[in-house]
């Protein structure tokens, strides 16, 4: 306690430094009409149901394939291994979410211009690995499957907020990133239940199938969204 009593005390008399973007709930409702805005919602809602649907179901996914390879294998070993499924994808996204604030700048790449391609281009090799995983059969590949789907992951999210930013002024930024990450969320409430749904009586692996139109959904929408030109905020 007299440790953190220190900080305490600074925050109480100080207060919390304030941010310049902040949510406008007004301008957000209207900003709702700007097809910028509107795109970039439903590429995030169809970006974070695929991620969230990953996260919630890797573990489920890397028991079946588990099981599928070696049936003598105990529970507890193969949710373990299940488990670390997701470690593989954490990792990889945190590296690749790295390596895409990185290179750019290293490399002359214009991400914001060429976003909408690379968002589109993340969603085909995201699509191709939900295919592969529908028929793995070994522990090793899906370990390598779940890598490669974080390092897909990884430049979606921010590169579609910062391609969004760049068509607005910097003041309704708040505003923007507010709306579209609450219809983003939707996403991860809706298509991970889809998913448990369809893998009642069947299997994870099967019930993947789920996602492949939101991943066309999305390379059609991040296309769009690259393309539209930029509004007065």
């Amino acid at each position: 306690m007299p440790i953190i009593l220190p900080a305490i005390l600074v925050l109480l008399t100080t207060g919390y430094p304030e941010s310049s973007a902040k949510l406008d709930v007004v301008a957000a409702v209207q900003l709702l009409a700007k097809p910028g805005v509107l795109v970039a919602a439903f590429v995030l809602f169809c970006y974070i149901a695929l991620e969230a649907s990953f996260c919630n179901w890797l573990p489920s996914f890397g028991k079946e394939v588990l099981k599928k390879e070696n049936d003598a294998i105990e529970d507890t070993a193969a949710d373990a291994s299940g488990q670390r499924l997701l470690s593989f994808f954490a990792i990889a996204m945190m590296v690749g979410r790295l390596a895409t604030g990185l290179l750019p700048a290293k490399t002359g790449f214009d991400l914001t211009a060429n976003g909408g391609f690379v968002i589109a281009a993340a969603a085909v090799v995201i699509a191709i690995v939900i295919y592969l995983m529908m028929g793995c059969a070994k522990g090793a590949m899906a370990n390598i499957l779940a890598a490669l789907a974080g390092l897909a992951f990884a430049p979606c999210f921010p590169t579609t907020v910062g391609v969004t930013f760049s068509k607005f002024n910097s003041d309704v930024h708040g505003s923007i990133f507010g709306i579209i990450f609450a219809v983003g969320l939707a996403g991860a409430v809706i298509v991970p239940k889809m998913m448990g749904n369809a893998a009642k009586g069947a299997s994870i692996q099967k019930s993947l199938k789920l996602l492949l139109p939101a991943c066309v959904i999305l390379i059609v929408l991040a296309i769009i969204m690259g393309q539209l030109k930029g509004v007065a905020g």
